[in-house]
């Protein structure tokens, strides 16, 4: 777990390197209005940044660069099924805010392609690919908030090691894993598994350190499977750690291996009893049948196609029902001072909890509403954007109604 936050350390300082910020755009005044043109005018601690539109190519990352996009809602990468969309060899990078589709469609071609590199894969919607993601070579990887949708494989991770958090994957086959670890270490943390027709999650490597928690793994033809005998070249696990996961609904079975008894309750001699905070129910996604795997709340859930919250009449058992030492300060109130499980906790898309804990206008969880919640508040005054928890009456804009929320709450502290 040390060498894991290590990397994420590396990675966030790839992602905030000062130098030139390069402009692309395909259809306006830009610097260049080809992404890969840029990338070679780029050097490392340089910014490519993509302005909105469909560009027909696939590229080759450079040392040092960071390639973001305008959102994924409006920026698309496409291979033209011509090898891999976004590649990286022997380099560190981040690819973020692109829809990345279109890698040939043959194995071991890929959507994001990574060899023996360090990497910062983040807010991208990766489909309609060969393999969604293919991590291998001792890289590096921190994988976050992702849609990893309709591949005809979802990521494979080989011998190395990474952090997959906060992404959705789902939909990715016919007869794909979700997410195949093999070999090296990996934090899988608050990801949403779901609706393929083979694994979940399959863990089938020897030596590895794999931490499983806060995911639902729904769904799908089996949930977690270790060290699987259906996995070609699969050989005994290391470590497994499994805990607070919601895995439920998998047709054939939730937990499988393929020493003895399917239905195990131990590991055997390869790692502890998952069970630790697991539960086994419903989710009660939102629209699942649209690719809305928010979590339903009487509370309050993100529609993300209104960009508004909503309340359902029914409410979520995985609200709240993480890892008692996940850090929840990422969500929003109204909660229950823990992590939802699913690809939203700990984010400000966490759908919203019924419990009392904290206080709205406590912006800063210091159990107070007091001076320092106003300079919180004062910071983004007349700004208007969604999701910020300065906008206390959540409407999306920082007003004098937020002011008068904090005002009915001042100094009341837990």
């Amino acid at each position: 777990m040390k060498a894991l936050i290590a990397i994420l350390g590396v990675l966030a300082g790839v992602a905030v390197c000062q130098g030139r910020i390069i402009s692309v755009d395909d259809d306006g005044p830009a610097d260049f209005n080809s992404i890969q043109a840029a990338i070679d005018d780029a050097n490392d601690g340089d910014t490519v940044s993509v302005a909105a539109g469909t560009y027909n190519e696939s590229i080759v990352m450079k040392d040092g660069v960071v390639v973001r996009g305008a959102g994924a809602d409006v920026t698309t990468i496409d291979g033209g099924r011509t090898g891999h969309v976004v590649t990286f060899i022997l380099v560190s990078g981040t690819i973020s805010g692109f829809t990345i589709t279109g890698s040939f469609l043959t194995d071991h071609y890929a959507g994001i392609y990574v060899y023996a590199s360090l990497v910062n894969i983040a807010d991208n919607t990766i489909t309609a690919n060969q393999k969604a993601i293919r991590v291998f070579g001792n890289s590096s990887a921190l994988i976050n908030a992702n849609e990893v949708i309709d591949n005809s494989d979802g990521m494979r991770i080989e011998d190395s090691s990474v952090i997959i958090s906060n992404n959705v994957v789902a939909r990715n086959g016919p007869w794909a894993c979700g997410i195949d670890c093999r070999g090296g270490s990996a934090t899988i943390i608050n990801n949403t598994i779901t609706h393929h027709n083979w694994f979940g999650l399959c863990c089938s490597t020897p030596a590895s350190t794999i931490n499983i928690a806060n995911n639902i793994i729904t769904q799908n033809a089996y949930g977690i499977v270790a060290n699987g005998w259906l996995c070609s070249g699969c050989s005994a696990v290391g470590y497994l750690d499994i805990s607070y996961n919601d895995v439920w609904g998998n047709s054939l079975y939730d937990y499988f291996q393929s020493y003895g008894d399917p239905e195990w309750g131990y590991f055997g001699p390869f790692g502890p009893r998952p069970g630790t905070g697991e539960i086994s129910v419903d989710p009660l996604f939102a629209d699942p049948d649209s690719g809305d795997y928010h979590l339903k709340s009487q509370a309050g859930r993100w529609d993300a196609n209104d960009g508004r919250w909503t309340k359902d009449e029914v409410t979520s058992p995985c609200i709240d029902r993480g890892d008692p030492s996940s850090d929840w300060t990422g969500e929003l109130w109204p909660h229950g001072k823990r992590i939802n499980m699913g690809a939203y906790g700990g984010t400000p898309e966490a759908s919203m909890s019924l419990s009392g804990a904290g206080n709205i206008a406590d912006m800063n969880r210091d159990g107070r509403v007091d001076c320092r919640d106003v300079n919180i508040i004062t910071r983004l005054w007349l700004v208007e954007e969604p999701l910020l928890r300065e906008d206390l009456d959540r409407d999306g804009f920082v007003s004098l109604r937020d002011i008068a929320i904090l005002g009915r709450n001042w100094a009341l502290q837990e």
